[in-house]
């Protein structure tokens, strides 16, 4: 298991590489410069953009300003913000926290409401509730999530009033965990509802297959309760594509975590994300790609390792 480890980092090592190199590349691209925003002050002369420019670096090729990001990040110094002038690191340290609890919590609200519906749905397959489960998982798994999330705003927050709009805690008031809950439902049920679609439809087809296996009969044979068979022999066979689809999950929780956090105003990283994308701040955009890049890079080695435990005839030598 440890040369398993070991290996997948080496392999891990290029890939980060490969990750930044495209997207500061991508950035590049992005119409428009950070000096924007410095071009809106009216006082500001042609000869102080020259010298901030030649400040900021981007006076230089493209790959010469990759590589002096490259070597600072290398120090542990991911830059200074062009839009707030703070160091990146700590910026990304405010933001990080929320955005984890939020997309962490709709992956556990997505597998305890998914993985029981997906059970249900295929011990009594072709029945009304199999049919209802499969409409509940094809509209969550097609909703996009700003829809779902301004439809939940316009009735949950405008019309009835139950739910605050947006934000991490009420404004203008002591923090408290019951504020902090009130402010997560609705971000954490639209994040989580496309996931928990997924996750039916993978727990319903994973257990019909094993349904079929010989140890299952075998398993009934010996006189064992149907719910000792399902289970202990099933479900826990039928987990491996779940594990599959959690390693899969990872990309695509971040990228909904960017529009979910828009919508309903969440502090994390992918609100902060937008608004560098907004004003070009470079170093700030590449602070989170890192961030992100090494969040799924890691995730994916943590669901190969969980493979194992799961099939113990999965070997890692």
């Amino acid at each position: 298991m440890s040369r398993y480890i070991i290996r997948r980092i080496l392999i891990a090592i290029p890939v980060f590489f490969g990750i930044t190199i495209l997207a500061y590349f991508i950035i590049s691209l992005i119409p428009g410069s950070p000096l924007d925003l410095l071009l809106q002050n009216p006082s500001m002369s042609i000869g102080e953009l020259e010298r901030k420019k030649r400040e900021m670096g981007l006076d230089q090729p493209i790959i010469i300003q990759y590589f002096n990001w490259l070597a600072e990040m290398f120090k542990g110094n991911m830059g200074i913000s062009y839009r707030t002038n703070r160091p990146v690191f700590n910026m990304i340290a405010e933001r990080v926290g929320p955005t984890i609890l939020l997309t962490f919590s709709s992956l556990i609200v997505a597998y305890v409401i998914g993985i029981p519906i997906g059970i249900i749905a295929a011990v009594k397959r072709y029945s009304w509730l199999d049919y209802s489960s499969t409409l509940l998982a094809f509209l969550a798994a097609s909703t996009p999530n700003f829809f779902l999330g301004l439809v939940f705003i316009y009735i949950f927050s405008v019309n009835l009033e139950i739910f605050p709009i947006g934000g991490m805690f009420a404004s203008g008031s002591e923090a408290s965990i019951m504020d902090l809950l009130l402010h997560m439902i609705m971000p954490v049920i639209v994040l989580a509802a496309q996931q928990f679609g997924k996750i039916i439809r993978y727990t319903r087809s994973g257990i019909l297959e094993t349904y079929k296996e010989d140890y299952v009969r075998t398993a009934r044979a010996k006189g064992l309760y149907e719910r000792v068979v399902l289970l202990k022999h099933i479900l826990k066979n039928a987990l491996i594509p779940l594990v599959t689809l959690l390693g899969l999950s990872i990309p695509f929780l971040v990228g909904g975590a960017v529009i979910t956090e828009q919508v309903f105003g969440w502090p994390g990283l992918g609100n902060l994300f937008v608004q560098s994308v907004h004003s070009r701040d470079y170093p700030t955009i590449m602070g989170v790609i890192i961030i992100i890049a090494i969040g799924v890079l890691v995730g994916n080695l943590i669901v190969d390792i969980i493979y194992g435990f799961l099939d113990p005839q999965i070997s890692y030598d």
